[in-house]
Order: structure tokens, then sequence, then C-alpha cells
């Protein structure tokens, strides 16, 4: 933070006034490029229904997998990484949920999705599907993975 203070020509003190803690700098950075993923994701992708929502999902992951500052963050800290990117205490997920049920909601009511539970509950297990594979080498050990969580967004979601 004192060096970001410094680049931009503020004491800390403003610095923190102005973004809030450490923690909420790194999750607000961390949002905007998920977030521009995200609509990217949405204006390329094409079809519509569960594997629209799949397709979408796929590409996110594969640009978040792609990202060197996240890829950076996660194997230099991950516990860190992981609380920034997906805990309760962070606002990085609760967004990440916002805009999955969005996206849900509009599919469902359009028909094109038939969702037995409510389109919050069905987002956040969307979420939290993609987040354990894309993740996966920080969680388990395991190579992360596009294909798998993508085939099981499409399997969830399938009328």
């Amino acid at each position: 933070m004192a060096a970001i203070a410094r680049l931009l020509g503020v004491t800390r003190v403003t610095l923190f006034r102005w973004v809030g803690n450490r923690d909420e700098l790194l999750a607000e950075i961390l949002w905007r490029q998920w977030d521009a993923t995200w609509r990217q994701a949405l204006a390329e992708e094409p079809g519509a229904g569960p594997q629209y929502v799949a397709n979408v999902s796929r590409h996110v992951m594969r640009e978040i997998l792609r990202a060197p500052g996240i890829r950076t963050l996660l194997a230099d800290d991950p516990e860190y990484a992981l609380r920034i990117l997906t805990s309760k205490t962070g606002s990085v997920q609760r967004r990440v949920v916002e805009n999955v049920r969005a996206l849900l909601a509009e599919e469902i009511g359009a028909g094109r999705v038939n969702a037995t539970v409510e389109a919050d509950a069905l987002a956040y297990a969307v979420v939290r599907i993609v987040e354990s594979f894309i993740y996966r080498d920080q969680i388990a050990g395991d190579e992360p993975d596009i294909d798998v969580p993508a085939r099981i967004v499409a399997l969830i979601l399938r009328p």
C-alpha cells in the first residue's frame, strides 16, 4: 500500500480512505478483472440454456487460469488468494454469485433452464463447483480443470 500511495503521490492515510484496506483493494481489482471477463464471455459465447451457461463458465475459467496476476497471487500466497476470491469475508464471491444468479434467472425466465431450486441456491452451487475445479491445484493438489465443471454445470441445468 505504501508503494501504491507513493506512485499516486498521496499519503497512505489518503489511500486507505479511498480504497479501504489491502484486502478490499485486491478484491476490487480481482472483481473488475473477473467482471470484464464475464461480460466478454456473455457477449462471445453462442447458444442458450444449460449449454450456454456451461460455455460462459468454461470461457471465464479458461481466462482466469490464463491471467498471470491471479496465477502469481495463487502461487505466492494461496491461502490469502483463496480467502479474497472465495470466502464470505470478501466481496468477490458474493458478486460472482450475483452475476451467475442474474444469468440463471434470465435463462429460467425464458424457459431455457428448468430449475427445481431457486436461482440463488443454484447460482451458489454453480460458483462453488467452478471454484473447486479452477483452484483445484491449491485446494486438492490436482491440476485445474475447466471441462469437467462445465459439463457438470450443463448437467445440473438440464431439464
